[in-house]
């Protein structure tokens, strides 16, 4: 395993880590390297990783130690784990992770840290990835330890939660130095849905409840369908353009749409299509034998499908 090794377009469902020692950790891959000075990789991308369990250790679906790794645009639902990390548990002061667009939902860490991410490695970087509705009993969604260095840049952390009534960190807690930037952090229940030290910086993000720190707001993101997974925004909500954009690296969304769309970067992990309210005033037009730009801004250019037409309609709200 190396940096050219990729694993792409796959799909592991139902691993399991019954053993003992480190057989106990990461149902679905285990990354352990053994000389620090190795050459880096592997990358795991395009994958789905769903009901894996490692009902004795860590590591729902993905166990990291001493290694490296690129996750792009990947899949975790419903893992579970006994000890850290419901879906991708990050551990050895050597281990450096890359996590890029992708899906943490309903995953468990069924007694210890982080419902979807647990790290205690040496760095962990994040951008336009979703975390919802996982659980555990710190850190429901994101947990990391004393040592670890967390960077996030448009991410979306919704409806995490903790075993425990107090619900302190329910959706992030950090324990480490960390950074989290241009992204939005709502419904985790409890007062203070964000639990961190000196060393957590917050910035040009939506936080519900509020957090100390510039451009920081405390207001509903109007998220389009949550309901269906759906983070895209409302064109009214207070998340759009309202982000830092030289916080920014990527230029691409969640779903691969292009940043920057409007006069600045948007705040969590989608970014709103500057155009999509332009040209249909209050009314819009669907023919299925349209043959034109298909915006809806006049027969010609009607929608073909009713559905995307209502879509279209509820995004927009005017």
């Amino acid at each position: 395993v190396n940096a050219n090794s990729l694993l792409d377009g796959l799909y592991f469902r139902g691993g399991q880590a019954f053993g003992s020692g480190n057989d106990r950790h990461g149902a679905a891959i285990f990354l352990l390297r053994t000389d620090i000075g190795a050459e880096k990789g592997p990358t795991i991308r395009n994958c789905t990783f769903f009901e894996n369990s490692s009902p004795k250790g860590d590591g729902g679906a993905i166990y990291l130690f001493n290694s490296t790794a690129s996750i792009q645009d990947c899949v975790f639902f419903e893992n579970v784990c006994k000890g850290d990390g419901g879906a991708v548990c990050v551990k050895g002061n050597a281990s450096e992770v890359q996590i890029s667009g992708s899906l943490f939902y309903t995953n468990i860490s069924l007694e210890e840290e982080g419902g979807a991410l647990a790290a205690f490695g040496k760095l962990v970087k994040l951008d336009n990835s979703l975390f919802l509705t996982n659980k555990a009993r710190q850190g429901g969604g994101i947990y990391t330890g004393k040592k670890n260095e967390l960077q996030a840049e448009n991410i979306v952390v919704y409806q995490n939660r903790l075993y425990t009534d107090i619900e302190e960190g329910s959706g992030v807690k950090i324990n480490g130095e960390g950074e989290i930037v241009n992204s939005i952090i709502w419904q985790n229940p409890g007062t203070q849905p964000v639990v961190g030290n000196d060393l957590l910086s917050i910035k040009y993000s939506i936080v519900q409840g509020g957090y100390l720190g510039p451009g920081n707001l405390n207001a509903d993101p109007q998220f389009l369908l949550p309901e269906d997974q759906n983070f895209g925004l409302r064109a009214s909500s207070p998340a759009v353009d309202a982000g830092l954009s030289s916080l920014s690296s990527s230029e691409t969304d969640y779903t691969g749409q292009s940043r920057i769309q409007g006069v600045a970067v948007d705040m969590g992990a989608y970014e709103l299509d500057a155009d999509l309210c332009l040209p249909s005033g209050n009314r819009l037009y669907v023919n299925q034998d349209a043959t034109g730009s298909m915006d809806g801004s006049s027969w010609t250019n009607a929608f073909t499908d009713l559905q995307e037409a209502l879509t279209f309609a509820r995004t927009c709200g005017s």
